[in-house]
């Protein structure tokens, strides 16, 4: 018996590996069987999207087309390509008079004619926008990576104002012909600044700057830091200042008539003496004490301390002709330390002077007013 129940063992175990080569492919390795069992085909789906470009120069709404991938079973789909189907500017569109500021750490990057010895600078780029474009027109194009991008062909002009390192660059009256903008709020900007086009490529989220900060990037001289920036504030204005530029004829040049600006301000309660001063950095073009809230254009030239104007007369460059006005109390007790057409004036010296009345007493100077203009040396 032992020898019977040990032969149907030998045929059940003989059965078992038959059994096992039919259910295997002819000629397939059983690695080779397993991966046929989870061979995976990519799965595509589209979708149409809606988002927004909220910021920067050309705010947007848009729909897109998006073309999802699937490439394993257990995968999350990935976004494979896109094509903008619909876009529309939104919001203030007119960029006349606005300022924007890009900041990259490569300054190759944003302006690649610029070359290889600008790659991995710091630097930045202010666009002043001098005239008003039309936007009527867009077309849905592919932009240089291949990307779904809109064209918005225009003409207009602008300032741009190039510093990296000690570098400073002022390109006037630069022709744009067009941007292409994408969903991600990048823009590529057609520019041509006298040296044929050539693109500006804007960052996502470019800032808006002011006219302001774009002048003191480009001065040489402009003020920073005054010790009265707590004090109250008042409004002066002059019609010898244009998107702030002094007039050449208040300029002490060639080209100009050395005319004292016209200048006009709020009358402040209290004051019973106003005190104006025109500085370039640190040095006095102009000292006027007066009761007034006005002078008229050319009404001082050079004379005595306190009513007295030389006008601007860089050497190089472009400076801040800075106008201050001062409402005072009471004519000042101390003798303000005002060096006329010449340097070294600070006005950490000046202001406590101004802000002592005849008794020693602080507390002189009841408000200010501020105006700043540039005026660029002409060769």
């Amino acid at each position: 018996m032992k020898k019977i129940y040990g032969m149907t063992a030998m045929i059940l175990a003989a059965s078992l590996v038959l059994c096992g080569c039919q259910a295997q492919q002819p000629g397939a390795t059983q690695s080779e069987a397993s991966s046929a069992d989870t061979t995976f085909e990519p799965q595509h789906k589209t979708e149409i999207e809606k988002g927004s470009v909220p910021d920067g120069m050309f705010p947007a709404t848009f729909e897109r087309s998006v073309t999802y991938v699937q490439v394993s079973a257990e995968g999350d789909y990935k976004e494979e390509s896109s094509e903008i189907t619909g876009w529309q500017l939104t919001g203030d569109t007119d960029l006349k008079d606005t300022v924007w500021k890009i900041d990259t750490d490569d300054a190759s990057s944003l302006v690649p004619s610029l070359g290889d010895s600008y790659k991995g600078k710091q630097a930045s780029l202010f666009i002043h926008y001098t005239d008003v474009p039309d936007y009527s027109k867009t077309e849905i194009v592919k932009g240089d990576d291949g990307t779904s991008a809109v064209a918005i062909p225009f003409a207009t002009t602008c300032e741009m104002l190039f510093l990296c390192d000690d570098a400073k660059a002022l390109f006037n009256s630069v022709k744009i012909s067009g941007v292409n903008a994408y969903t991600d709020g990048r823009i590529e900007i057609k520019a041509d600044y006298g040296q044929g086009e050539t693109q500006v490529f804007v960052p996502q989220g470019p800032a808006q700057s002011t006219i302001v900060d774009f002048r003191m990037a480009l001065s040489d001289t402009y003020i920073t830091k005054t010790p009265f920036e707590d004090l109250p504030t008042f409004k002066v204005s002059s019609n010898d200042l244009t998107d702030g530029i002094w007039d050449p004829k208040i300029t002490n040049t060639e080209y100009g008539e050395n005319l004292s600006p016209d200048l006009s301000w709020d009358k402040v309660e209290g004051a019973g003496q106003y005190v104006v001063l025109m500085i370039d950095g640190s040095w006095l073009h102009m000292d006027v004490f007066t009761t007034e809230t006005e002078l008229a254009e050319g009404a001082y030239g050079k004379g005595e301390r306190g009513a007295q104007y030389v006008g601007p007369y860089p050497p190089s460059g472009t400076h801040t002709y800075t106008v201050f006005v001062f409402a005072l109390k009471e004519e000042p007790g101390k003798k303000a330390l005002l060096k006329f057409d010449g340097g070294n004036n600070s006005l950490f010296d000046i202001f406590p002077a101004l802000d002592t009345d005849g008794s020693g007493n602080s507390g002189n100077v009841l408000a200010y007013a501020r105006l700043d203009g540039n005026y660029t040396h002409q060769d």
